[in-house]
C-alpha cells in the first residue's frame, strides 16, 4: 500500500508539474506538518469553509443549522 501511496504522488507530482513548468512542484504526503506555507493555507481553507457553511442556505429550502450537518471531514461536525 506504501509503495502505491508513494507511486500516486509521483504521478501526480509529474502531470502537475507537466502543466505548471514554470513552478517547481513538491507533492507530499502530510505536506500541512513538513511545509510552514502548506500549514498556513490549510488553517485558511478550514476557516473560510467553516464561515460558508454557518451561513449555508440550501436550494432545496431546507431548514438546518450548522450543526444539522457537516463538511465531510471526520472532525467536521
Amino acid at each position: 500500500m506504501f509503495k502505491e501511496i508513494i507511486y500516486h504522488l509521483y504521478i501526480l507530482q509529474e502531470k502537475l508539474s507537466e502543466i505548471f513548468p514554470e513552478f517547481k512542484i513538491t507533492v507530499a504526503k502530510k505536506a500541512d506538518a513538513i511545509y510552514p506555507i502548506v500549514s498556513a493555507a490549510s488553517i485558511c481553507a478550514k476557516v473560510s469553509r467553516d464561515r460558508a457553511l454557518k451561513v449555508w442556505a440550501f436550494q432545496e429550502g431546507l431548514e438546518a443549522t450548522q450543526d444539522d450537518f457537516g463538511s465531510g471531514y471526520p472532525n467536521g461536525r
